[in-house]
């Protein structure tokens, strides 16, 4: 929660101290009475599912209803919600709870007071107690820690500790024991922060502000400074006007998003033999330590500065004169950098072609030009370059360098959706940083770690890809890098959705759109954002679904690079159709056809044409669906993404179905059918082939094969307690047993997705069609007003709409 203090009639909430107040009184409550009543004001203004509150407040999802009743008991109790008219917590039937009374917040204190509080005494001013204080800051974070999980179990530790790839095929970037929420983050090692340079106005160049300022934060970490990643900075600082912000203003903020060990403030100023550049303590322990250095060029003096400021920490500089011609390299890609976080990739560009016309041979320059041109969107432009880098011999004595080239490659087979390809080159880079010992390799090791799990998930070898994302998470963590540990939580999301845990992926995503927001991080904020409203979409809720898509709208504006966009309005697509939205998103379907990324792979191709059969199928086109989906069936997106094919197959089975076209239902059936299932294959695809077998045993007059398909659907489907795929299956069961008058049966088959019906069109649409063939006329009545409602532009079964003659009053 973002408030501390929340208030509802004569009641007080401190989130942060943990307390619930009643006129000046403190009230006992239990911790998991105080999650579950914490979560539900959170959540305000939707229903949450029963399955989503234990996961929120137990961490797991097998708790007893009666659990549940208990501790909602216990929070009414509290508060003093027990009449016979709920004024706070609503039960909701058959789904779950809603908070439904009015609340104020209270504001967090601003950081800079936070950061003022901060103890003095948590220091390391020389280099040998730098670790001395990682050692008292490990132990603090070990105290709260264990305070934390005897408040709330340790899945909630987490909340106590702030910390801030795109996968393709409708999930952004992008076996064990299930877990709920994001396991606890550790308290990082504290980093010295060195913030934009301050320039004289009118002196210098634009690209300094930022190319000095990582220059420094290079010469520092060589020297043996734990220093947070430029780009971090770069995102942490973009919030502030640069003109008008002063440095302690900045340093204050970023003290309490990050705990540093030092922030460090720069300034360059022309003087009369060159440059003097001046490093300067904002935040750490008196007396701050000092750099300066002064040379003819500012690339220069900033080295200087920096090596000055290590001896004063009793640090080695690593130093040395690496040569005119090396010293100008590094001046232009420091140029280059600037451009890049400045996402001017055309200024970078033009840049890379100075370098390359002096230093054209230069491993590091090359790197850079491949890089912008993956940055840019030249996916297969980027992909050559990187390859021909790799021939190069003298890559193998930089393994930094060697693992950014093998990570470059790595994503851009991400982009075309070659997941075995990518997971050789990630696993190169693993290869070649073991026992990585600087930070910088550290930090290299966790993206390869990170880059490679997200291309097992893809694989389906789901077990290695957990492994990969906690080595990754560790290396991450130990670098500081947060924009990495922001990808990384959206990648574990992703693995859980994966395996049809829509439950279990939404914190993971939500923590990532978290620390992503914090840091600026647009990207992945929006892949975040995305992700979150997909799995919203699996547990039913589109109404939540699509209130991600301001954000994601506000954050698509500033994205220039095509593939993403195009992604992001696919899967837009998706959650505007799933509210009925149709013409929407039929807008943006055809600015899709009208302007198709670069670079689109056969299966990313194949997928948005799935995404445009289902809009068709929606839209009442089955003729169209059916061609859509008949052109998406390639062999490319069989093998990249089985459980994408299997959901094409469904599309346009169900369409054919439609325009009674049983013999080509018949054979999209007939080869499902052939297909052998594999271990490793989701719940998805297990559950969608089922409901295809069963379908077509009905037309064949075979009711025990179908009744097994229908079992073996519903088994797979309640297995992770998937929302979505439990309604499908229960529509489908319910509507055979009503054709063949088994009414009670089919009562009991929709009841299974009954407590969706609030909030979901299907869900609804499959509880009209119940009542209808009861012929119950109270209740049709108030289920054809709900589906009415939730439907938007979708056309409700006409049959559906008036009651049979035979219909009685309901009583």
């Amino acid at each position: 929660m973002v408030m501390e203090t929340i208030r509802f009639r004569d009641y007080q909430i401190d989130t942060a101290l943990r307390e619930l107040w009643h006129r000046g009184e403190r009230v006992a409550l239990t911790p998991r009475a105080f999650d579950c009543l914490a979560y539900l004001i959170e959540q305000r203004g939707r229903a949450i599912g029963r399955d989503e509150l234990i996961a929120a407040v137990w961490g797991r999802v097998d708790a007893t209803d009666n659990l549940v009743d208990q501790i909602i008991l216990r929070c009414r109790r509290a508060i003093g919600d027990t009449g016979p008219e709920r004024y706070a917590i609503r039960t909701i039937p058959r789904f779950g709870y809603a908070w439904i009374a009015d609340v104020t917040a209270t504001p967090a204190p601003a950081p800079s007071r936070r950061a003022a509080a901060r103890p003095a005494g948590r220091v390391h001013p020389l280099a040998g107690r730098l670790r001395a204080r990682w050692s008292q800051v490990r132990e603090r974070a070990g105290r709260s820690m264990r305070r934390a999980a005897r408040w709330t179990g340790d899945a909630h530790a987490w909340r106590h500790w702030r910390a801030a790839a795109v996968a393709t095929l409708g999930l952004l970037v992008g076996s064990g024991t299930p877990v709920s929420r994001p396991p606890p983050v550790p308290a990082p090692e504290p980093k010295a922060i060195v913030l934009p340079v301050q320039l004289a106005p009118g002196q210098g160049q634009a690209w300094m502000r930022l190319g000095l300022m990582d220059a420094i934060a290079e010469r520092l970490r060589d020297a043996g400074l734990p220093v947070l990643p430029s780009d971090n900075v770069v995102a942490l600082v973009r919030r502030f006007d640069a003109d008008a912000a002063t440095e302690d203003v900045v340093a204050a903020a970023l003290a309490a998003a990050t705990a540093p060990a030092w922030i460090f403030g720069v300034r360059a100023e022309a003087v009369e033999t060159g440059w003097q550049v001046r490093l300067h303590g904002l935040y750490g322990p008196s007396p701050m330590p000092t750099g300066l250095g002064s040379a003819a060029d500012p690339l220069a003096a900033a080295y200087l500065a920096a090596d000055d400021l290590a001896r004063r920490l009793d640090l080695t500089p690593a130093g040395g004169d690496a040569g005119a011609e090396a010293h100008d390299r590094a001046r232009l890609l420091q140029q280059v950098k600037a451009a890049a976080w400045a996402e001017q990739h055309d200024q970078a560009r033009v840049l890379l072609q100075a370098a390359a016309a002096r230093h054209g041979a230069a491993l590091d320059v090359r790197y850079w030009l491949a890089e912008i041109d993956h940055l840019a969107g030249h996916v297969h432009k980027a992909q050559a370059a990187f390859r021909a880098l790799l021939e190069e011999p003298r890559l193998a004595q930089d393994a930094v360098l060697q693992a950014k080239v093998h990570h470059g490659l790595g994503y851009t087979c991400l982009r075309l959706a070659d997941f075995q390809a990518a997971a050789v080159q990630f696993d190169q880079a693993v290869r070649g940083l073991a026992g990585a010992a600087t930070g910088e390799a550290r930090n290299q090791l966790g993206i390869a770690l990170n880059g490679r799990g997200l291309a097992r998930s893809w694989l389906r070898r789901f077990d290695e890809a957990e492994d990969d994302y906690a080595r990754a998470r560790v290396a991450l963590e130990s670098s500081g890098d947060q924009l990495a540990l922001a990808q990384l939580d959206n990648n574990v999301g992703a693995l859980h959705e994966l395996r049809g845990r829509p439950a279990e992926a939404l914190p993971y995503f939500h923590r990532a759109a978290e620390r992503a927001a914090a840091f600026q991080a647009l990207q992945p904020e929006l892949g975040a954002r995305i992700n979150i409203a997909g799995s919203l979409l699996g547990l039913l809720e589109p109404a939540a679904a699509l209130a991600q898509d301001a954000r994601i709208a506000a954050l698509l504006d500033r994205v220039t690079h095509p593939g993403t966009r195009e992604l992001v309005n696919a899967n837009r697509v998706q959650v505007l159709t799933a509210n009925g939205r149709l013409h929407d998103a039929a807008a943006l379907l055809q600015q899709l056809r009208d302007a198709p990324a670069e670079g689109r792979s056969e299966a990313l191709d194949a997928w948005m044409q799935i995404v445009a059969a289902a809009h068709a199928l929606e839209s009442g086109q089955p003729a169209r669906a059916a061609e859509l989906a008949a052109s998406a069936l390639t062999d490319a997106l069989r093998t990249t993404a089985p459980h994408q094919f299997v959901w094409g197959q469904y599309v346009a089975f169900t369409a054919e179905r439609r325009q009674g076209h049983l013999a080509a239902a018949a054979a999209i059936a007939d080869t499902v059918s052939r297909r052998a299932h594999a271990p490793d294959d989701v719940p998805e695809v297990i559950v969608l082939s089922a409901l295809m077998q069963a379908e077509q045993a009905v037309l064949h007059g075979d009711d025990a094969a179908a009744e097994a398909a229908f079992r073996q659907a519903l088994d797979q489907a309640e297995h992770p307690r998937a929302p979505a795929l439990i309604l499908r299956v229960s529509a489908a069961h319910a509507g055979y047993l009503i054709d063949r008058g088994r009414l009670d049966e089919a009562v009991a088959a929709a009841g299974r997705s009954a407590g969706w019906a609030l909030q979901s069109y299907e869900a609804a649409l499959l509880q009209l069609r119940v009542y209808h063939a009861l012929a119950d006329a109270g209740a049709w009545q108030v289920a054809r007003v709900r589906t009415e409602v939730l439907a938007g532009e979708r056309e409700i079964p006409p049959e559906l709409l008036a009651l049979p003659r035979h219909a009685i009053a309901s009583r």
